[in-house]
């Protein structure tokens, strides 16, 4: 019975072929995607950025960070659109942006001088 239970193949379940995904999620979570998508492209030089933009546009992508930074510029912009077609979206000034943006905290600060105690 072993024996049988080893050759039976391992079901991994998947996204069908061309299936289309609706994701809901707040201005929160949003906020997190833009993060990440600046964390993506951080430290990188105008050049380097200049270049991704062509690799994206060729759809001739060597990098693997290009490969990221398209795929978030990918769930940022369809959540812009959605909130604009939907009427999510509201004008703020920029000095209002700017002041909620840092109040925002990160989740988790790593500190690099310690290890961190509480995970």
């Amino acid at each position: 019975m072993e024996e049988q239970q080893n050759n039976q193949s391992t079901q991994i379940e998947r996204l069908r072929e061309g299936a289309i995904m609706e994701i809901k999620f707040g201005r929160e979570f949003y906020q997190r995607l833009v993060e990440v998508l600046k964390f993506v492209y951080q430290g990188k030089t105008e050049s380097e950025m200049l270049e991704a933009a062509k690799q994206i546009e060729d759809k001739k992508i060597t990098k693997p960070w290009v490969m990221h930074y398209e795929t978030m510029l990918y769930v940022v912009k369809a959540a812009e659109e959605f909130a604009q077609i939907h009427n999510l979206t509201e004008s703020v000034d920029y000095e209002t942006l700017r002041k909620e943006a840092e109040e925002r905290k990160p989740v988790r600060q790593p500190k690099a001088d310690k290890p961190e105690e509480d995970q």
